[in-house]
Parts: structure tokens; sequence; C-alpha cells
């Protein structure tokens, strides 16, 4: 199992509390909606990147609603969800992520909560998802608060 350590610099405060977890992400077209739509001389648009946090708190993964609105995918269903703010429902969209520090490219999502989490889409830089349950369930997770330090091995 390869292990992947993010270590998070002690010198600017300990970052690994706050803002917490982060990783790069990559948030796409799904692959048979990128077909579909090249087949047709249809405008692909590009990948989007940023930062995920982990969230083992959440039971589902979310992605900014701003991010599915730029890379224009339509939501597929409506789910409830409770949230520190309290219970909402939420759109439900497909979408492709790559983990690019953890070399997992093309992760398919049938299924990815709609949130306003505040994304801007200013740089590579910007929180733009939410790592819940639902994928963390496949990852051997450390948070090494001690030495400022996530492992996650797959």
């Amino acid at each position: 199992m390869p292990i992947f350590r993010f270590p998070y610099d002690q010198k600017e405060g300990n970052r690994l509390e706050r803002p917490g977890p982060l990783i790069p992400v990559v948030v796409s077209v799904p692959e048979a909606l990128e077909n579909f739509w090249a087949s047709s001389g249809r405008h692909v648009p590009a990948p989007i990147r940023g930062m995920a946090l982990i969230d083992t708190g959440a039971y589902a993964s979310a992605i900014d609603t701003a991010v599915f609105l730029a890379l224009q995918i339509q939501a597929i269903d409506r789910a409830p969800f409770a949230s520190a703010g309290g219970n909402a429902t939420s759109e439900i969209f497909p979408a492709n992520l790559s983990f690019p520090e953890l070399k997992i490219s093309k992760l398919e999502m049938e299924r990815v909560l709609g949130c306003p989490l505040g994304w801007t889409g200013k740089n590579d830089e910007d929180f733009l998802m939410l790592i819940g349950r639902d994928i963390l369930k496949n990852f051997l997770l450390v948070y090494d608060g001690v030495h400022g330090e996530l492992l996650i091995g797959h």
C-alpha cells in the first residue's frame, strides 16, 4: 500500500489544524459526458483545480455548486442532508475526480453533493471540495497532529 505524506509547515502556525487537512484535487466532466460532448462537437470545459478538505465528519463528499456551473454539468437529483448549519436539500451531480498527489486519476463519482462552499475560481489554492467518508472509506488516514503531518495510504 503506497503511503503519501502531506507535511504542514509549522513555521506558519499549525496549518494542519487551521485551515485543516487540505490536498489538491482536480474536478472534471464525467468521462461519458465528455465523450458525448466531444462526439457532438460541443466544447468540453477544462478541468478545475483546487484544494479539498478531508472531512471525516461528512458522510458524503461535496463540491461547490459554482464548480458544476463552470463545468456545465447539470444536476441529476436532489437529496436531503444534515450539516453543522442545519438540515437542507442539495442537488446531486456526477463528476470525475483526480487527486494528483495521491496518483489517483479518473475517480468517477456518480453522486456528489453540490453545496455553497465559497469557491471563487481565482487560483489553484481555492477550497472547492469536502472529501467525505464515501471516498475516505477506501483509504488509510493518519492525522499526525504532533508532527504536523497527514498520511494517506491506498
